[in-house]
């Protein structure tokens, strides 16, 4: 469409640049753009409109290319007219028509499609070329020259321009003035286009909406039952395509039809985000009124939409969901015995008086409402005791109570109710009766009648059969004696009691120990009447080797009727006493008569306690007594001293004797020393110093300290010195005497007198933490007199700092399972770890910390011996404690509690000891590193049998067997097991056999482990057998924890079939030829079960298949023989064997070949 006024030619100025504009923009294919401003363009500045870019990826195909589109979208902010200025007007372009859908900047379109567009004049000027650009996938198919727009004020067109699109572009529309021919014109106007970004069509929204499922009973295709009272709930899936934007959300509602009787509980309706896809899912819940009569029926309409910014619904789906009707409850409760240890005896139960049986029940409701009371009958001859329960399906919300003889379950929410409930029944007197456990469920609302359902089991409670005979040997089952490898023997007596029931029976004894000891007494064997007491003497040699003997006895009682035996037997552990006494005193002693002296004695052996003595020869020379708390009874290994008064001059020897006390006397040592007493002599100068100290001697006069220790060095002066008093001084030397504090005497020297000689003076002496190691300095003693006396000694000692031994020693206690090297964990459970820690010089601050690679790590209680300040800290999966060391210093020894919780990622834990920590890091580093197995039992479990398996739901398989037949069982076992014990435990009901009824899993799984078993009903009925997969962290103990139950619903009846064949009779063939039939399995009587097809026999290098080779009658299977070429005529048998459980038959196929 062209204007109708003023239309003038585009100068070829004008034209050549707008060319040159579409050329850019076709070459580049990624951006709109203006190379240069003609003379007579307008330019649009930058005050008078808003420029926003967007960046689109466009992929087309083929060939495959990605082209990048930018798009400059102009929104355009109008000035006011100033009428004193000519040029405040505007010339718009406005889109007036389409094909195409437009919001916004954006055009969705794919294929052909027009725009249509006017221009609005605020003002006149000069006439304008009005043309559309195009980039990316968008092509201008018309007008191939530029619509001229006239110059005079007002509205003019529409201009229509053709397009078609194949992906992402750009439009850009442009207005240029075009000067009159042979003239010129001035535009008193801004000329404003129009930008336009092009995308595909947008997708239509079509949302779905499907019903997914319902808590309430299927009762056909398409219909539910529900009962008046009850909430139910429906569950619906959201799908198809609803986008967003521009639907930010969609909602969906549930309406009943009829609504009478039925209310959908709020929200309704519910909310789901978009976009969809993904798909969405809600639950709706409605509540049945209870006054809602029986046989109402409502159906269930979902409906769902998108709502715009208007309020109105767009994007409606609907669905027709399924119908309920309402039904009366009825009383329908299932109460079975499933496992007694009582005997089961032609329908009895037989029990014995004074004994106790367990009943375990199985309780089934199949619609579950208000309370149920479950209560064993008491009765004269028996009573009843409610013990435990197990729900098989755990209704949520119930509370159990166990009362005395009953259990009640309150409230049971509606739907399936299974559980187990054991009563512990216990025979009080012989007679017959029944047990009764009585179910009644009852509405407390009143509501719904009661429902009352019992089990009545006939019971024989017989009395307590005549005890058997019976015989005990009460003899000592250990005996500790000692020793002492010499001659001669000792003695060994104890009591042996016989108790037999009934009492009054002969009893022969028979006694016999082990060479080299004899028994004294009594004589072998012993007879008397029981009950009775005998002592026992056995005569033992000094001489008998280290090591365990035993003593057996043997016990044969009769009488009364009856006769038993019993054996028993002690262990004798025989161990060589031992003894050694050393006098540490320089020997011969050498004494000065009217001084007194200490003599130290070293003793060590065994068995204690024992006796310390000492003896004089010459008491009239010499006196000796001990000298230590409670003597002369020692209790350990030490050091012991003894007070020597020298009293005349002459020689002595003492004695020193040790023996441990009774019974054990015989075990003793002695030691004796010499010693002369000298006449008292006047003192001279001539001092002797011996020292005793706790540093380390290296030999040669040097010792060894250590960093923060505390050290005492005892000075015994000895020799002789004048009469008065002196001043022993220890005095360290440089370097180390700024790192030594004097604790005890503060001073460094102690004052003392003379005589009495030798004295002993002790100095003690503190070592600062940062002495420097290696470094060494002298000690000097310096005895020097206080008064007229000139007699002195100086002596030098050399005192070195050595490097404390980096030697922490752990040792880890812990409730997890240690296997290997390697711990076993449950995620989630909390574990305890006390390291038990001794630091031979804890001298510098230490840290004690645990981590684990992934878990929580806490810290636990502590305690140190000495005591010192420790700090704790924990973070995530690590835990510290940081110890102060003691002072002074000294080894240190705690234990220290961890607790760590892991989770199915921790795979290690490390216990680590630190300490002398530098800016480097710990110098002294000592960690304990273990692997770590989370123990976890997800395990998935598949039975095969070739018993007929007629429904498995979950974990519950219901089979068909015959009574009397054995059937296998075998169990898939896969999924993962990492407990370091996995058992499978059968639990069958009397009645049903199962062999074996436990079997080990090898841990851990996968692979997958397979486990056999053989099952046999005894007689018809219907049975519930339990079988459970345990698990246990303590190898050798037995696991005691349900990871998985499997349930088998075990229907025994007798059934029967027939074989029939198509074709009958006998089958004629050629040699090398084949021939086919088919067997028709088919049920005689009872419940139909599989059946095992095989050949029984056939002619040697004859070929018989079967297909299929088992089914559930009614079935049928193909037989194929195939005859050798070599088969001479005759007349041949092919037998089929059909199998199952205890029914076996047999089919004949007769073959003529000719």
């Amino acid at each position: 469409m062209t204007p109708n006024k003023k239309a003038k030619a585009m100068s070829p100025v004008s034209y050549a640049v707008l060319l040159g504009i579409v050329a850019a923009i076709i070459a580049g294919a990624v951006m709109i753009i203006v190379i240069g401003n003609p003379a007579n363009t307008i330019t649009i500045t930058t005050r008078e409109v808003v420029t926003s870019t967007e960046t689109v990826t466009v992929t087309t195909r083929p060939p495959p290319e990605t082209t990048t589109i930018t798009v400059t979208q102009t929104s355009i902010q109008p000035m006011p007219i100033n009428q004193t200025d000519g040029r405040r007007c505007f010339v718009f372009v406005n889109i007036v028509g389409t094909n195409a859908t437009i919001s916004g900047g954006v055009v969705y379109a794919s294929g052909p499609f027009y725009i249509d567009v006017e221009v609005v004049r605020t003002a006149g000027g000069c006439d304008a070329a009005l043309d559309a650009l195009t980039a990316g996938s968008v092509i201008k198919v018309s007008p191939t020259t530029p619509h001229v727009v006239p110059g005079t004020a007002g509205t003019h067109g529409p201009y229509r321009f053709e397009f078609t699109a194949s992906g992402y572009g750009g439009i850009s529309f442009r207005l240029t003035t075009i000067a009159h021919v042979g003239g010129a014109c001035v535009e008193t106007c801004m000329l404003v286009g129009r930008n336009l970004t092009v995308e595909p069509p947008l997708k239509k929204c079509e949302p779905s909406l499907r019903f997914v499922g319902t808590n309430a009973t299927a009762i056909s295709p398409g219909v539910y039952q529900v009962y008046p009272g009850m909430a139910y709930y429906i569950d619906v899936e959201i799908g198809g395509y609803v986008p967003n934007p521009p639907y930010a959300s969609y909602f969906v509602q549930l309406t009943p039809l009829p609504t009478t009787y039925v209310t959908v509980l709020p929200p309704n309706p519910r909310t789901v985000s978009t976009p969809i896809p993904p798909s969405q899912s809600t639950r709706f819940e409605f509540a049945v009124s209870p006054s809602a009569p029986t046989g109402h029926e409502f159906a269930a309409l979902i409906e769902g939409w998108a709502a715009t910014a208007t309020g109105l619904r767009e994007c409606i789906a609907k669905l027709e969901g399924p119908r309920f009707r309402v039904a009366n409850r009825t009383c329908d409760i299932v109460i079975k015995l499933v496992k007694t240890n009582a005997t089961q005896s032609g329908g009895e139960f037989i029990m014995e008086e004074g004994k106790s049986y367990l009943y375990v029940y199985y309780i089934y409701i199949p619609n579950a409402y208000g309370t149920l009371e479950v209560k064993g009958e008491r009765a004269v001859i028996y009573e009843v005791k409610a013990l435990d329960y197990r729900l098989i399906t755990p209704p949520s919300g119930a509370s159990v109570f166990v009362g005395t003889d009953y259990f009640l379950f309150d409230p049971l929410p509606p739907g399936g109710f299974e559980a187990e409930v054991s009563f512990l029944v216990t025979a009080i007197s012989s007679g017959t009766g029944n047990l009764v456990v009585r179910a009644l469920m009852y509405d407390q609302a009143r509501q719904y009648l009661p429902c009352n359902k019992s089990l009545s089991l006939p019971i024989v409670i017989k009395p307590p059969p005549i005890k058997a005979c019976e015989i005990r040997i009460n003899a000592p089952p250990n005996i500790h004696i000692w020793t002492n490898g010499g001659p001669g023997s000792l003695l060994v007596t104890y009591d042996v009691g016989i108790d037999t029931t009934p009492d009054g029976l002969n009893t022969v004894l028979t006694i016999t120990p082990q060479t080299p000891i004899t028994l004294v007494s009594p004589s072998s064997p012993y007879t008397a009447v029981s009950d009775f007491l005998v002592g026992v003497v056995l005569r033992m040699p000094q001489s008998t080797s280290p090591g365990i003997y035993n003593v057996i006895y043997s016990a044969t009682a009769s009488g009364q009727g009856t006769q038993c035996t019993s054996r028993a037997v002690t262990l004798i552990n025989v161990t060589r006493c031992h003894w050694k006494i050393e006098v540490l005193n320089k020997t011969p002693l050498m004494l000065e008569a009217g001084r007194s002296y200490i003599v130290r004695v070293a003793v060590s052996g065994a068995p204690y306690p024992a006796r310390l003595t000492a003896s004089s020869s010459n008491p009239s020379a010499a006196q000796i007594t001990p000298n230590w708390p409670g003597a002369p009874v020692i209790t350990g290994d030490g050091i012991y001293e003894f007070r020597v008064d020298a009293l005349a001059s002459g020689n002595v020897m003492f004695i020193f004797a040790v023996r441990s006390e009774a019974p054990f006397e015989y075990c003793n040592a002695r030691v004796a020393v010499n010693a002369t007493v000298k006449p008292r002599e006047e003192a001279i100068c001539k001092p002797e110093f011996s020292i005793k100290t706790n540093m380390t001697d290296l030999g040669g006069g040097r010792y060894q300290i250590l960093p923060g220790g505390r050290y005492e060095v005892l000075i015994r002066v000895g020799g002789s010195l004048p009469s008065g008093n002196y001043r022993l001084g220890l005095a360290f030397g440089s370097p180390l005497n700024g790192y030594i504090t004097w604790v005890n005497p503060t001073t460094g020297y102690r004052d003392f007198s003379a005589p009495p000689l030798p004295v002993d003076l002790s100095y003690v002496f503190q070592v600062s933490p940062g002495a420097p190691q290696g470094s060494s300095s002298p000690l000097r003693l310096v005895l020097s007199p206080l008064g007229a006396s000139n007699c002195r000694l100086n002596q030098s000692l050399v005192v070195e700092v050595g490097k404390p031994p980096c030697q922490p020693r752990m040792a880890v206690r812990t409730n997890a399972t240690e296997i290997g090297g390697r711990y076993y964990m449950e995620p989630g459970k909390v574990y305890e770890f006390v390291v038990s820690l001794y630091v031979p010089w804890a001298y510098t601050n230490m840290r004690l910390s645990m981590s684990a690679n992934s878990g929580t790590v806490t810290t636990g209680p502590y305690s140190t011996t000495p005591t010192v300040s420790v700090s704790t800290g924990s973070s995530g999966s690590a835990a510290y404690f940081d110890i102060s060391p003691p002072s002074p210093a000294r080894p240190l020894s705690g234990q220290f509690t961890f607790y760590i919780t892991p989770t199915g990622s921790t795979s290690s834990v490390e216990i680590k000891y630190e300490s002398e920590f530098t800016p480097n890091g710990p110098q002294c580093v000592s960690a304990i590193r273990r692997n770590v197995t989370a123990m976890m039992c997800k395990p998935e479990i598949k039975l095969d049998t070739n018993a007929t398996i007629v429904d498995v739901v979950g974990n519950t398989y219901s089979i068909v067997v015959d009574p009397g037949a054995p059937y296998a069982l075998r169990l898939y076992i896969g999924g993962v097991i990492t407990y370091p014990v996995a058992v499978w435990m059968w639990f069958p009901p009397t009645g049903i056999t199962i062999t074996p009824l436990s079997a080990m899993i090898p841990t851990p799984v996968p692979p997958v482990r397979t486990l056999d078993f053989v099952m046999q009903a005894s007689g018809p009925g219907t049975y519930l057998s339990t079988g459970r997969l345990l698990v246990g962290d303590r190898p050798g103990l037995a696991p005691n924890k349900t990871c998985y139950e499997l349930l088998l619903k075990i229907q025994a009846s007798q059934w029967d079939f027939a074989i029939k064949r198509e074709p009958g009779g006998n089958l004629t063939a050629k040699p090398g030829a084949s021939v086919e039939a088919k067997l028709y399995i088919v049920t005689v009587s009872g419940t139909p079960r599989r059946v095992y097809l095989s050949v029984e026999s056939a002619p040697a290098g004859w070929s018989v298949s079967i297909s299929p080779t088992s089914g559930i009658p009614d079935f049928s299977a193909g037989v194929v023989i195939s005859i050798p070429t070599s088969a001479v005529p005759g007349i041949y048998s092919v037998v089929i064997k059909a199998t199952s459980g205890s029914v076996t038959k047999y089919h004949t196929i007769n073959i003529i070949v000719s």
